[in-house]
């Protein structure tokens, strides 16, 4: 099935898209990413690229299901021990320590901020101090013609 992907003759990436049976592959920091652009917005290759710039240990491994989340990655992110033979377990640990974020749109992200700030700083925001807040501005408006 990979020998459709035009970057087959080419490309040593461990985690190829076109693979049938992903669950099963593994990825270490050192190793290629996939160049293909058609999966250039998947999120296990996003996440391969957070930890290959930031992650110190190349030594640790980690597995699709752990890339295939949106979390935060921090130098000190660390993947699954190779040493050790039983690692489902440990998978299973590392995803609930490493929470996926749903990505906010950016309009709902600035409604969400502007909230709390509103609560933080205690503004009510009614009609009435809207038109307020308004008239100084035409009151300056006036002033600048």
């Amino acid at each position: 099935m990979q020998a459709r992907c035009k970057f087959y003759d080419r490309c040593s990436a461990p985690i190829c898209p076109l693979f049938s049976n992903l669950e099963s592959v593994v990825w270490y920091p050192d190793e290629k990413i996939c160049r293909n652009p058609d999966f250039r917005e998947a999120q296990w290759r996003k996440t391969q690229l957070k930890i290959k710039k930031r992650a110190n240990n190349a030594d640790t491994f980690y597995t699709f299901k752990m890339l295939n989340r949106n979390i935060v990655v921090a130098k000190a992110i660390k993947g699954l021990n190779p040493d050790f033979e039983s690692w489902q377990e440990r998978e299973n640990n590392w995803l609930k320590r490493h929470k996926h974020h749903e990505k906010k749109q950016l309009s709902q992200r600035v409604i969400d901020n502007l909230k709390k700030g509103q609560k933080h700083l205690k503004l009510q925001l009614t009609p009435q101090s809207i038109k307020e807040n308004l008239s100084d501005f035409s009151e300056f408006d006036k002033n600048i013609e």
